[in-house]
């Protein structure tokens, strides 16, 4: 079958078929290069009306337009630019045969009424799908690349894809383009600059009013980057690039996963001195004797920081999870008791979205978030009598695991000698993407 396959040149078969994420790009088209290729949406279209947010955005991006945008910045026209590039465009002579002069007086008209919306798209060869239908799955294809430029210099701009809408022109034209949750660089200060009009420059110093991205000119964001986007939101992807061409020129050996992890690792913190004080307090129910024990806090400590503690070193349980949720966001969440203290509610939908089962606006309205955190609070777990009485084990009782449930006790317990050992195992150690 496979050697027929080679002469039945008319034939679709598995062997000659396009690939799976092919959107057929028209490389022959005479015209403007906006209506080239557009993509092919996946999923049920929904209409809504964004024609005002749009219709510049798509003008400024036109290649072939630039020349009478630059003229319409040389003069001293009292119209807007829409209206002006129409009647500009309207004077060019008719000809039949230039696409592009027709293709020009398409563009002026504007879209026709009606913004068509899509959860996924074939474009550049890639699948995209917009993070909305990513939530429950584990492969992400929301994750969005776009090359800009920033002075003299080109930068990686990264973003996760919202929506996806299909603009249409009159003679079949239509434009697909991206509305995404773009990675914030506004803090460091690179990247994606706000004007006084709160316009927003990318792609090439090009200006939108909303977070609008070409389908065409975009590519798809590695997974790696994915997860900085989705995870941190205030990192510079320019120091993962950095780095990646340190390791080409040899001046480092560290993978993909490891110069992401490293660059990760800047802004995230946590405390690890409070599990210790719970394990030290817990520990000292095993006796009745505790003013004995409690002097023992200073070699209690020292087999903590060696890692001789139950089930293995604390720093080797966190960071092997802190890992999974990287590589498997959609199996492993990863949710820090300090974070879970700030802010309750939010943890809780965030908890609700990855188990499947988001909260409904009503649910919220309703007070059922409210509900379940009081619920789930240590004083209401205290009271529970299976709590108070119960047993795990003949000689470990359940009240044991309840105590304060409070954020910075350590400070009670831990001498400044402690805290500066400690700290220095946690930087060693801690260098995979998590800063204990």
């Amino acid at each position: 079958m496979y050697f027929c396959s080679k002469y039945l040149h008319e034939i679709e078969t598995k062997f000659n078929q396009p690939e799976r994420n092919d959107d057929v790009e028209n490389n022959e088209y005479e015209g403007l290069s906006i209506f080239a290729s557009s993509g092919i949406p996946l999923g049920k279209a929904k209409c809504r009306s964004e024609l005002t947010q749009v219709r510049e955005y798509v003008l400024k991006n036109c290649d072939e337009a630039q020349t009478y945008l630059d003229e319409y910045e040389e003069s001293t026209s009292n119209k807007n630019l829409v209206h002006w590039f129409r009647d500009r465009v309207m004077d060019l002579p008719n000809d039949v045969n230039d696409q592009v002069v027709k293709d020009l007086k398409t563009l002026s008209l504007g879209p026709l009424k009606g913004v068509q919306c899509f959860n996924g798209i074939l474009a550049n060869g890639f699948r995209f799908h917009t993070k909305n239908v990513e939530m429950k799955r584990v492969h992400q294809n929301s994750g969005v690349t776009v090359n800009g430029i920033v002075g003299d210099s080109e930068k990686d701009y990264y973003g996760i894809l919202s929506d996806i809408l299909e603009i249409q022109y009159v003679d079949g034209k239509r434009v697909v383009l991206f509305h995404c949750d773009w990675w914030d660089v506004l803090r460091v200060g690179r990247g994606v600059k706000v004007d006084k009009h709160e316009n927003r420059k990318k792609n090439g110093g090009k200006c939108s009013r909303v977070d609008l991205l070409l389908a065409s000119r975009t590519r798809k964001s590695e997974k790696v980057v994915n997860a900085v986007t989705l995870e941190n939101n205030t990192r510079a992807v320019d120091e993962i690039n950095k780095l990646k061409e340190q390791r080409d020129q040899g001046l480092n050996e560290k993978t993909d996963e490891q110069i992401i992890q490293d660059v990760l690792g800047k802004d995230t913190h946590g405390n690890p001195f409070d599990t210790f004080v719970s394990s030290w307090l817990f520990y000292l129910n095993y006796d009745e004797n505790e003013s004995v024990k409690s002097n023992m806090i200073d070699e209690y400590f020292g087999k903590f920081c060696e890692g001789k503690f139950p089930f293995g070193p604390f720093e080797d349980h966190v960071l092997g999870y802190w890992k999974q949720s990287l590589e498997e966001s959609g199996k492993v969440l990863f949710v820090k008791f300090e974070d879970l203290k700030d802010d309750p509610k939010g943890q809780l939908k965030k908890l609700g979205e990855f188990v499947g089962y988001p909260f409904t606006s009503e649910e919220e309205q309703d007070g059922k978030i409210d509900e379940i955190m009081k619920l789930c609070s240590i004083e209401k777990l205290k009271e529970v009598e299976a709590n108070k009485n119960g047993r795990v084990y003949s000689f470990i009782e359940n009240k044991w695991f309840f105590r304060k449930g409070e954020v910075g006790d350590w400070v009670n317990y831990l001498s400044p000698t402690m805290v500066e050992r400690f700290e220095k195992i946690m930087d060693e150690k801690c260098c995979n993407g998590l800063k204990l």
